[in-house]
């Protein structure tokens, strides 16, 4: 997966696959890594295949008849604990709080953001798994005549919208400059994916929601296709995996809505503080290993390698129970040396390092 990640949150997703996270995970690993494109500006998570075939085991499992409704409790109650969480830190004035309570704070965090990381895996794995088998069977339903295009876009449509899909029915020409800022004013956690995405201001948030790009990737209204429509062509366990796919498609929404509210809570609170002592911008701690902020927190001073990791990308391993981040020239020899270069994304973009990537 290529994305603009931070050293913070790569190492957070490992360590949610290895054991450390949720019980969800059948079989924990660690073969995994993550290190910077040639441009060193986003990170590829590589990954061992059998791991992987583990996973989507795993994912499997998860859309089952009656299995895929716990896991999708088990979900909502882990991104309630977190957000509540988050909502607490964002009420304290943590310029009074002394180095401990700095720590414990941090450490609770780290803690929520561990268990729910496991659940972004899971919900992004399993509703692809659940879309790909219903398109199989819709497939063979519209070869013989027994369904249509228009049934198969509904049923991969979520349950219902979130929050931030909300944009999809903006009109940005219909809105005032109060308009547009009162909705940003509204959804300030929108672009905060990761700890360095700073809050849109109102300009970034017009441009965010009307961009080509975006409008591009709009799904089609699927009009006049209601629930009586479609199933009456399925059987009854037919009809079960269409519900768990529109289920598990709106909680793969749902889960970045919860992401972006809790870094944004966090971001504007605990971390604030955390970089202000640093002397260092929010964006910055994004950079930092969990035990590099433990041990300026405990006043041990900074780490070295963060200008380097932002300016030229990382890698992070965990080996021996231990993450392993290395920076610029050493992260690009990491990667050489795994032979990870030469590896091919599949059609998810996730890419394979055949074996070569070891963990703990």
């Amino acid at each position: 997966l290529g994305r603009e990640y931070g050293v913070q949150y790569t190492e957070i997703s490992i360590r949610s696959l290895a054991g450390d996270g949720s019980a969800w995970v059948d079989t924990p690993f660690s073969e995994q890594v993550y290190v910077p494109d040639r441009d060193g500006r986003n990170e590829i998570c590589y990954m061992d295949r059998s791991a992987w075939r583990s996973l989507q085991k795993a994912a499997r499992h998860l859309i089952e008849p009656g299995r895929h409704l716990a896991f999708v409790e088990a979900f909502k109650a882990t991104a309630e604990a977190f957000l509540h969480f988050c909502q607490h830190l964002a009420q304290r004035d943590w310029e009074k709080a002394d180095r401990s309570a700095l720590i414990d704070g941090y450490k609770l965090y780290q803690a929520h953001a561990l268990q729910y990381c496991t659940f972004i895996w899971l919900t992004y794995i399993a509703g692809d798994v659940a879309a790909e088998r219903v398109k199989e069977l819709f497939a063979d339903k519209i070869e013989k005549g027994e369904a249509n295009q228009q049934m198969l876009d509904f049923a991969l449509l979520p349950v219902k919208k979130t929050e931030g899909r909300f944009a999809e029915d903006i009109v940005i020409e219909a809105l005032s400059e109060a308009d547009m800022r009162e909705l940003n004013e509204q959804y300030p956690w929108w672009a905060c994916l990761d700890l360095h995405n700073k809050p849109f201001t109102v300009e970034e948030f017009v441009s965010h929601v009307s961009g080509p790009a975006r409008g591009a990737t709009r799904p089609a209204r699927v009009e006049g296709v209601g629930l009586q429509t479609y199933e009456q062509a399925l059987s009854d366990e037919e009809r079960e995996l269409v519900r768990a796919c529109k289920r598990l498609t709106y909680i793969k929404d749902l889960r970045d809505d919860y992401r972006r509210k809790c870094v944004y809570l966090a971001r504007t609170s605990l971390f604030s503080e955390i970089a202000r002592r640093a002397g260092v911008d929010v964006g910055e701690i994004s950079y930092w290993t969990e035990a590099e902020v433990l041990s300026f927190l405990r006043g041990q001073g900074k780490p070295e390698e963060v200008v380097q990791r932002m300016a030229e990308g990382f890698s992070i391993s965990f080996q021996n129970g231990k993450t392993i981040c290395l920076a610029g020239a050493e992260a690009r020899q990491f990667t050489t040396t795994l032979g990870l270069q030469d590896s091919k994304l599949n059609s998810r973009g996730m890419a394979f390092g055949d074996g070569a990537v070891k963990g703990r």
